[in-house]
């Protein structure tokens, strides 16, 4: 922030005008934002498939216990099988929880960077070009 708002005042002491200012310190404060935010598209996209993948599992373990079974059902196999299915949907979770998690907090830090950076230039570029 403090090198963004240093290319604004180092614009208007070479006499820039506001827009040229601001565009200045946006050039600058592009590439920062975009690393803010790198990696949380794929963290959103991990915290979002883990449990499908999970519960596709899940499903595929279900049809095999039950073309295993026959015709004959023996409930003791049956509930033995489907509680080791079900352990496909609670790793899917496993995943996903805390990848949500990290994903709100991190998005929650960006956009709060992004605000600050936001507030600072506005408030430099109203001290500095009063109107």
């Amino acid at each position: 922030m403090g090198q963004i708002l240093a290319t604004g005042l180092k614009a208007r002491q070479n006499h820039r005008g506001q827009l040229q200012c601001l565009e200045e310190m946006r050039e600058l404060a592009n590439p920062t934002l975009c690393k803010l935010n790198q990696y949380l598209n794929i963290l959103a996209t991990i915290a979002t498939i883990a449990p499908l993948i999970g519960l596709f599992g899940t499903v595929l373990g279900m049809i095999e216990i039950f073309a295993s079974q026959g015709g004959s059902a023996n409930p003791q196999q049956l509930a033995q099988g489907v509680s080791m299915a079900l352990y496909n949907t609670a790793f899917g979770l496993l995943i996903a929880i805390p990848a949500l998690a990290g994903w709100r907090l991190l998005r929650g830090q960006a956009d709060e960077r992004t605000h600050e950076l936001n507030e600072g230039t506005r408030r430099l570029i109203k001290t500095m070009y009063p109107q």
